[in-house]
């Protein structure tokens, strides 16, 4: 089957692209400044059922473990020592100004004082506009559709962690 797409369209897919990879990284880094850049100051999201409404504060509070979401079956995000979000089968679909997609990812965590290792299959299923020009994400739904845990054999301390500028 050949896909026909205008330069614009192809642009914006990647640009969305760009949005859910930077967000994986963001997360897994703690930086708040580099999540605040994938969602719109209105942003409301659902994490595994619990609510993060109140906009984008809100939100970064929630991503960088200040609160927890409304009614939330996820544990605190700051009780993790590591993390590793891996984005996979993103499927993107442009509706002129506004993007919806849905992305699946395997995440790792190790939990601060522990040596359990949780991995977890999620889908992210977004809504997205351009916003000042840029893709941002306004409407999240997360769902957690699997979870094992095993014994981590080696886990760093996030200051270990290397960088590259």
């Amino acid at each position: 089957m050949f896909i026909h797409m205008t330069l614009d369209e192809m642009l914006a897919r990647e640009e969305i692209r760009a949005v859910l990879t930077r967000y994986m990284h963001a997360i897994d880094r703690n930086d708040a400044a580099a999540l605040r850049t994938c969602f719109t100051d209105d942003v409301h999201a659902e994490y595994a059922g619990g609510v993060v409404a109140g906009g984008i504060d809100r939100m970064i509070d929630f991503l960088t473990g200040v609160t927890v979401a409304d009614n939330a079956r996820l544990p605190e995000i700051a009780q993790y020592r590591q993390g590793m979000h891996i984005l996979a089968s993103v499927e993107i679909q442009l509706h002129g100004q506004t993007a919806s997609s849905e992305a699946y990812a395997i995440i790792h965590h190790v939990p601060a004082e522990s040596d359990v290792h949780i991995e977890r299959g999620v889908r992210y299923m977004d809504r997205l506009r351009r916003d000042d020009g840029s893709w941002r994400i306004y409407d999240r739904k997360h769902t957690l559709d699997w979870a094992q845990e095993t014994v981590a054999k080696y886990s760093i301390e996030p200051a270990q962690r290397v960088y590259r500028d």
